[in-house]
């Protein structure tokens, strides 16, 4: 009677054999397909040519994008990315993410774009389940296109080309010249004005704050007014409850003199606006009238 346990380990590794070499070759192709297709670099060559270098080492002339030299005059328009980027959006969308056999035995790829793939089933002899392929590789493989692909591009306010990369990073593939302007027309000369104010229309005044200095240039219809704020102390009377007190403002309380350092309305004493600058002195005795002293 033939050994059915033997059998069936024979039949068990030689199916693992022969999906492990299908899975290695598919996972192969794929990679190189898609090395074929990721843009690795880019840059602009001495003929004015971009030049894309693809992840096959392959590269890929998209003509040229400098104008010829001409007269100095307007910027040119931006250059129209709007093909390059469809194309970007077209190779993201058939970029492969991951991989999985399903249970009927077909090889199922998980494109960039959101859908799927069946690449057919996977043939090989009945037997026990095999274990399951080692996809680490290829997502970090894949991980590692998607960090090099083209994701938006934008001319910069120096006029080079930059293109964003799906990693984070940037290429800048140099500048983008377009067609010169033609000069434009020198415009009208400007009505002269009226003469300007000077020291002989100069005056000065002390607004009622008592620290503020008003400058006022007047000449007929002409006036021009400045104030400036002088850091000046300015006594301000006994302190009043509820008033408030600016920087440099004195007042008296409790006998003492005080002064205000900042915007405050809180009692001298309180809180850090006030510094005390003349301190009460002690209450002087009752006088008691002359004293008359008698000598013999």
């Amino acid at each position: 009677m033939p050994d059915m346990e033997a059998i069936a380990a024979r039949l068990a590794a030689d199916l693992g054999s022969r999906v492990l070499g299908e899975f290695k070759r598919l996972e192969s192709e794929l990679t190189a397909r898609i090395d074929a297709t990721t843009v690795k670099g880019a840059f602009i060559d001495r003929e004015g040519a971009l030049v894309l270098t693809h992840g096959d080492g392959s590269t890929r002339v998209l003509g040229p994008v400098v104008g010829p030299p001409g007269a100095k005059g307007e910027d040119a328009a931006p250059a129209d990315l709007g093909a390059l980027e469809r194309r970007l959006e077209a190779v993201e969308g058939r970029t492969v993410t991951n991989a999985l056999i399903d249970q009927s035995g077909c090889l199922i790829l998980a494109l960039g774009g959101g859908g799927v793939l069946s690449a057919g089933k996977v043939a090989g002899s009945p037997g026990e389940d095999a274990a399951p392929a080692d996809l680490g590789p290829l997502e970090r493989r894949i991980g590692e296109l998607e960090g090099r692909a083209i994701t938006s591009a934008l001319i910069d306010q120096s006029g080079s080309l930059v293109l964003a990369l799906g990693g984070g990073g940037t290429i800048s593939a140099g500048k983008v010249v377009g067609r010169d302007g033609t000069d434009g027309k020198d415009g009208a000369a400007g009505a002269a004005g009226a003469p300007g104010l000077g020291f002989d229309d100069l005056g000065c005044s002390l607004a009622a704050d008592g620290r503020t200095l008003i400058i006022r240039f007047s000449r007929g219809e002409q006036e021009s007014t400045f104030e400036l704020a002088m850091p000046a102390m300015v006594y301000r009377g006994v302190y009043e409850v509820g008033r408030t007190y600016l920087p440099g403002d004195t007042t008296t309380f409790g006998g003492s003199a005080w002064v205000c350092g900042a915007v405050t309305s809180d009692r001298p004493g309180e809180g850090d606006a006030w510094t005390l600058a003349v301190k009460r002195g002690r209450d002087g005795k009752d006088f008691a009238g002359p004293q008359i002293k008698a000598h013999a």
